[in-house]
């Protein structure tokens, strides 16, 4: 095992047992220890999130993707399980799953590039933005209101 795999499964150790301590204890100063902990093992595992968020096609949303995968490591550190798998070869499958998951909700699916043509958007953004032309009938959303108001009624 490298040496910066290894410096992983110490830093989730020190997570795992600061979060402990915490639930134990808590207070200000073991908020701030898992807090530490925390921040030493997203930066233990930044060329790896780096390599994810570039192999998904991401890199034009890295903040955003970073912030995922910080959520990803959260769940992963409160999931896992040292006897089943090393802690840097588990924590990959929840960072991909998070950026899979970004992805999808940014471009639908789309994979790489930077077509933002295609990111999905909500009725009332296309209606804002006049875009009520690709409706086939504009009557539809009333005349769906009012039927569904009478059988409500």
């Amino acid at each position: 095992m490298s040496a910066k795999s290894e410096a992983i499964e110490r830093a989730a150790e020190a997570l795992i047992a600061a979060r402990t301590e915490g639930e134990a204890a808590p207070g200000p100063r073991t908020r701030a220890g898992v807090d530490r902990a925390f921040a030493r093992l997203m930066t233990l595992a930044a060329p790896r999130i780096r390599y994810f968020i570039r192999a998904h096609g991401l890199s034009d949303v890295a903040e955003d993707a970073e912030q995922a995968c910080a959520i990803a490591l959260h769940c992963a550190i409160g999931r896992y399980d040292p006897r089943r798998a090393r802690f840097a070869t588990y924590m990959a499958w929840p960072i991909r799953a998070e950026l899979q998951a970004l992805r999808q909700r940014l471009r639908g699916g789309q994979r790489g590039g930077s077509a933002r043509a295609d990111v999905p958007l909500s009725l009332d953004a296309l209606a804002g933005e006049g875009a009520d032309g690709w409706l086939a009938d504009p009557q539809a959303e009333a005349a769906t209101e009012r039927a569904a108001a009478d059988r409500l009624a």
